[in-house]
């Protein structure tokens, strides 16, 4: 997996490129998360659109980060799914948890609660 992170206005944006299988480049996004947190971000979204699959590694970076972030006063958007991606998270529970989007524009723009 392949990640970049660019702020958009108020927003962190994190832009997932490939499978989220738990290898380096997953698990540093998480440290990557927390130190942007840590800078004083509270409001971020990890869109999907180049995701192909992930495990339950892939899985446990998100909650992690999910956890991170609202631990903080912040919030957690996920966007453009595809069918596997988001039938993981449906699967294990974890959808229930978590703000979910079908496009990085609606993740970005739907009022962000205060």
């Amino acid at each position: 997996m392949r990640y970049s992170i660019a702020k958009i206005d108020t927003v962190v944006v994190a832009r997932i490129r490939g499978d989220m299988w738990g290898k380096f480049d997953d698990t540093k996004l998480k440290t990557d998360i927390k130190a942007k947190v840590e800078e004083g971000e509270r409001r971020f979204v990890i869109d999907f659109e180049g995701a192909s699959a992930l495990n339950s590694t892939g899985i446990g970076i998100v909650v992690s980060s999910l956890t991170t972030i609202q631990r903080s006063g912040g919030k957690l958007r996920l966007c453009n799914l595809n069918q596997r991606v988001k039938a993981t998270f449906e699967i294990t529970g974890i959808a229930k948890m978590l703000s979910i989007f079908d496009t990085a524009e609606l993740a970005l723009n739907v009022r962000w609660p205060d």
